[in-house]
């Protein structure tokens, strides 16, 4: 598993990630991912804005639930109308990798098996 987090961190690049909320951001901060926004409170037609002007490109990591999903088809066309390219494929990466319906769930996760957290305790330091 480490390995195919490690490939979809380089695929990633620098580009940001958007998520739901603060509790789909902490577990993938544990991950060393960086540059996540968090959705939760903003109007989805504003978020566009709360990515910075220089980035091509994005990551929409909504919950993979029925609303996660629509949220996800809203902000791809505000990010395509804009110019920004969706990640639309490491979506999908990642939910093979972790198998969850809410992006939170990964978490418990990384309480439940310790092998995965020790293997990215460089990244908690």
């Amino acid at each position: 598993m480490h390995a195919d987090i490690e490939k979809l961190k380089n695929e990633l690049g620098n580009s940001p990630i958007v998520v739901e909320g603060i509790k789909d951001k902490t577990p993938l901060i544990k991950l060393g991912f960086e540059n996540i926004f968090p959705i939760s409170g903003k109007p989805l037609s504003a978020v566009i804005e709360s990515i910075p002007a220089d980035h091509k490109s994005v990551l929409i990591l909504t919950d993979y639930d029925k609303e996660g999903e629509k949220i996800a088809k809203i902000l791809m066309k505000f990010f395509t109308a804009a110019g920004v390219h969706t990640l639309n494929h490491l979506r999908r990466k990642f939910r093979a990798i972790f198998k969850v319906a809410k992006i939170e769930e990964i978490n418990s996760m990384l309480t439940k098996t310790p092998e995965i957290a020790e293997s990215f305790k460089t990244t908690f330091v």
